[in-house]
């Protein structure tokens, strides 16, 4: 990231950042699988994902090959033992709790066609020197803007906001798999 100084930036009408500097996850292709819009491809994905190994760990499981015994955590009779939960039932779990998921994806997950993550940056920057200013003061603020308010709002913009929003979501999901048990 760009470390210099921008005076444009504490005014909070307009952010510096380096034209090329964008994360390593970024890309400017519309859609990572051609055809399949990416917010579609969010939402097929763990669910491809998770019933793809579910049902290789199954046919593993009733496979009856000997040499995949060694490598077996529980035994047969304990697990029969433990398991107070049906097939069907644990069926019908996952696929309540992946419909709540790919209903809920449905709603939050928007695509985005203008792609102009320089304007969302730009406006993350403005709501950041608010805080900034009405937290440290005009002066302090002002002085913290000025040294790293352009690193501050590229760090906010690419890796705080998505990291809080994995953190809410794991919150959100973890809450609503231990209130349905």
């Amino acid at each position: 990231m760009n470390s210099s100084s921008c005076p444009t930036f504490f005014d909070g009408h307009s952010i510096c950042y380096p034209p090329a500097q964008v994360p390593f996850y970024h890309t400017d292709r519309r859609a990572l699988i051609p055809g399949i819009p990416d917010s579609i491809l969010a939402l097929i994905a763990p669910i491809v994902a998770y019933w793809s190994l579910s049902l290789l760990f199954h046919a593993f499981d009733i496979s009856g090959w000997q040499w995949l015994e060694k490598y077996r955590i529980h035994e047969s009779a304990e697990v029969k033992n433990r398991n107070l939960a049906s097939r069907s039932d644990v069926v019908w779990a996952v696929l309540l709790q992946q419909t709540l998921q790919t209903m809920l994806g449905l709603v939050w997950v928007t695509e985005d066609v203008s792609g102009s993550w320089k304007n969302e940056m730009e406006d993350v920057g403005t709501v950041m020197v608010r805080v900034v200013r009405s937290t440290f003061g005009m002066e302090l603020g002002g002085q913290v803007l000025r040294a790293k308010g352009p690193d501050m709002a590229y760090f906010l913009y690419w890796w705080g906001i998505p990291a809080a929003q994995f953190c809410f979501a794991m919150y959100v999901f973890f809450s609503l798999y231990l209130w349905s048990c």
